[in-house]
């Protein structure tokens, strides 16, 4: 790796160097530097398309697991919060499945994701009037491994998308519908077509429960061993 290319990962990934654990480097669309652990494998695809498998052993995602049951057990409760939930999913595609949890009440809620990495940490938090009382999507499509988010405020039905960049949890505001005026209007708001695309047709299909991603009472925080397989 080259001083210019370490310089580069240093400004966007904040990368000193080499780094420690499971990681894949990729420049100019060709594989730079590649490293596995005892428990997480990066390999080259075998059925002749280009890219990399990541295989996460079943010992460690079980001992995330007993993380997570562990972290739910002691989680504190306050009086700003009547419903506290939980669930699992892998929210940054590296194969262990992300901890969410939810905190709402009547008017507000707060969202947050934790992960796992022989360490409990959080990527963040997120926060809007709805969480808790609007639901959040979940797309079969492993292009779109976060939550697709609506809210409405001001006269303004919001549509974004939650998702993990850069070790942080991040919002991208995807679609609006503006109804203060005689007539509805429609407000593109993301370039990501595809993305603006899955939103609207997972909204369109608000119906159909299967969208919803499954949430559990964090009391009930042995579901932990069946959620999120």
């Amino acid at each position: 790796m080259d001083a210019i290319l370490k310089s580069l990962l240093e400004q966007v990934s904040d990368l000193h160097g080499i780094p420690v654990g499971a990681y894949n480097i990729r420049n100019n669309g060709q594989s730079e530097s590649r490293n596995s652990t005892d428990t997480i494998q990066i390999v080259s695809k075998t059925d002749g398309k280009s890219g990399i498998d990541i295989i996460v052993k079943e010992k460690f995602k079980e001992q995330a697991k007993l993380a997570y049951i562990d972290f739910l057990k002691k989680f504190s409760k306050t009086e700003t919060y009547q419903v506290y939930e939980f669930s699992l999913r892998d929210f940054d595609k590296d194969g262990i499945p992300e901890l969410i949890i939810v905190q709402s009440n009547a008017v507000h809620g707060i969202l947050s994701v934790y992960f796992y990495d022989g360490n409990l940490k959080k990527y963040g938090d997120y926060s809007n009037p709805k969480i808790g009382q609007s639901g959040l999507y979940i797309s079969d499509n492993p292009m779109f491994p976060g939550f697709f988010t609506f809210w409405w405020g001001g006269g303004v039905e919001h549509y974004g998308y939650l998702y993990v960049d850069e070790g942080a949890l991040k919002e991208s505001k995807l679609w609006e519908v503006d109804h203060t005026e005689e007539f509805p209007c429609q407000k593109i708001l993301f370039s990501d077509e595809e993305l603006v695309e899955e939103s609207m047709k997972l909204f369109s299909e608000n119906d159909d429960e299967k969208n919803l991603l499954e949430l559990y009472l964090i009391d009930d925080y042995k579901k932990v061993l069946e959620a999120g397989n």
